[in-house]
């Protein structure tokens, strides 16, 4: 709840108790609890707070390709799903995968690429060449990646 919340203060405190247990620190943060993990937790925390929890946690121990079992999605799918590139960048820095695929086949990169393309797509800008798979983000069909030219 502190991690969701982006409660920094408490959840250095709470790490800090773990102290130097590295391996009990990374059962304790690679556990599922309501469908998520602590780095799930934190890349969804309010912005601001986002990259500093992942720093923390992933520094404790917590293993940066855990999966959470709806999805089965890594906290790197949700960080470039929401746009939180900084929290992204540190998670590949700890071991997150841009290969992984959730349950629907996509990777982190797919993810974000799907939304920028419909993006593209409603915004009406540029000419968008695309290819990838079609995308169940959405009613319609759009391409998961895409180069502008402008």
């Amino acid at each position: 709840d502190h991690i969701s919340r982006g409660n920094v203060s408490a959840v250095s405190s709470f790490l800090s108790q773990l102290g130097t247990k590295k391996r009990s620190a990374a059962s304790i943060l690679s556990t599922v609890i309501d469908n998520t993990t602590a780095l799930h937790a934190a890349v969804c925390a309010p912005r601001g707070s986002s990259v500093e929890l992942v720093s923390m946690l992933l520094s404790a121990g917590a293993p940066a390709d855990t999966r959470e079992p709806c999805e089965s999605r890594t906290a790197l799918h949700i960080a470039l799903a929401r746009g939180e590139l900084r929290a992204a960048a540190l998670l590949l820095q700890g071991g997150g995968s841009l290969e992984a695929k959730d349950k629907q086949g996509l990777t982190p990169v797919d993810l974000v690429s799907a939304l920028l393309s419909k993006g593209m797509w409603e915004a009406g800008g540029g000419a968008c060449f695309a290819w990838g798979v079609t995308s169940p983000l959405a009613s319609y069909a759009f391409p998961t990646r895409c180069a502008v030219l402008t």
